[in-house]
């Protein structure tokens, strides 16, 4: 997405207390043979610090390995399912399960690499 285009959206969405660009973490690293190589995180075009960088990995670490997080996630995903196969009357209802179960799916991605990235 071009830049002016990010600039006008981050507008928009301040005008209605939405989230901007400038407030998104962001995974960084390089790509190699085997995919990518996480190295850190951003929020907007800032990269976080070292010990902010050792606290997400820490926290993330935490959430992963509970037993509610494991719960929700399920629970999540299962309302999805439902939605998209049981309750879903037209289109829009199929596409918003889908976009449920995208959501966690990005939300538990997040997590994961957040959890397993190493701070040197």
């Amino acid at each position: 997405m071009s830049e002016e285009k990010v600039k006008k959206l981050n507008s928009l969405f301040s005008e209605f207390n939405g989230v901007s660009a400038d407030d998104v973490l962001e995974a960084t690293g390089k790509k190699t043979s085997d995919g990518f190589e996480l190295t850190g995180f951003k929020v907007g075009k800032r990269p976080l610090p070292k010990q902010d960088l050792l606290q997400i990995a820490s926290e993330a670490k935490l959430i992963k390995d509970t037993m509610l997080w494991q719960l929700i996630l399920k629970r999540t995903q299962f309302i999805g399912q439902i939605k998209a196969y049981a309750d879903s009357k037209n289109f829009e209802d199929v596409l918003f399960a889908k976009a449920m179960i995208l959501s966690v799916q990005e939300i538990e991605k997040m997590v994961n690499a957040a959890s397993s990235l190493k701070v040197g």
